[in-house]
């Protein structure tokens, strides 16, 4: 009885250490709405880094995380860039 609780023990003392990686769930939504192709990118690249920290591949979440973020941050800007420019083109 004692080798079973010892065992218990152990298995609760060892925990499993879960890192934070960032999803940039609201990020890829709002890229998805300024500039729709590169936003794309950034929607897959989200959906890969949530399959990953599901399957606990956490190395492979946070590269994954870290295109996201880049694809997200592209798309916002070429969005405005855009969306200036218009402007731009029909106020002359």
């Amino acid at each position: 009885m004692s080798v079973r609780n010892e065992e218990e023990n152990k298995e609760q003392t060892v925990a499993e250490v879960i890192p934070h990686i960032q999803e940039h769930r609201y990020l890829t939504m709002l890229a998805l709405s300024c500039f729709v192709p590169v936003g794309y990118i950034a929607l897959f690249c989200f959906l890969m880094t949530r399959s990953y920290i599901e399957r606990k591949e956490y190395e492979k979440a946070k590269a994954t995380s870290r295109y996201t973020l880049f694809f997200a941050t592209v798309s916002i800007f070429g969005g405005l860039v855009f969306l200036l420019s218009l402007f731009r083109f029909l106020l002359k």
